[in-house]
């Protein structure tokens, strides 16, 4: 969906010859044209529109919600479970306030991430990784490293 385009007409080029003293002919014209000034132009108006659009949003910045980075938490879990050969570890992120929700809804006696991140269980993590992967544009799940057992 666009929200605005500029449309070059002939008359517009003729304007802009019988303003730099050039007559406005249709000859004159067809040479500009075929010279490539449409494709010039066209790529030369793009790279001015972002310029544009940088500073516009600069002039209102203060009116914008601006979205802060997400932070991100790493763990560590099993892909199989511990008595299950080969035993994959897996290191994966989440972001961090994503976790703390799943930490409060199902771990309610963990009284923070701090001490989830030193104190976690393979369950709990396997649990996590579990539920991230059904939810990863929320979670934002990040698969860091593999390293497989024997």
């Amino acid at each position: 969906m666009f929200f605005t385009s500029i449309v070059w007409h002939k008359e517009d080029l003729k304007s802009a010859l019988e303003s730099k003293g050039f007559p406005g002919t249709e000859k004159n014209i067809e040479i500009c044209i075929n010279n490539h000034f449409e494709k010039t132009l066209k790529e030369r108006s793009v790279a001015e529109g972002w310029t544009i659009l940088d500073d516009l949003i600069g002039s209102v910045e203060s009116q914008l919600g601006k979205t802060e980075p997400k932070t991100f938490c790493s763990l560590w879990t099993y892909k199989a479970s511990p008595n299950e050969s080969p035993m994959t570890q897996v290191r994966f992120s989440v972001y961090e306030d994503w976790l703390e929700d799943i930490l409060r809804l199902r771990f309610p006696d963990v009284p923070d991430l701090s001490t989830f991140s030193c104190e976690y269980t393979y369950d709990q993590t396997k649990l996590i990784f579990e539920i991230a992967k059904e939810n990863t544009g929320e979670s934002g799940l990040t698969i860091l490293k593999e390293d497989e057992g024997e």
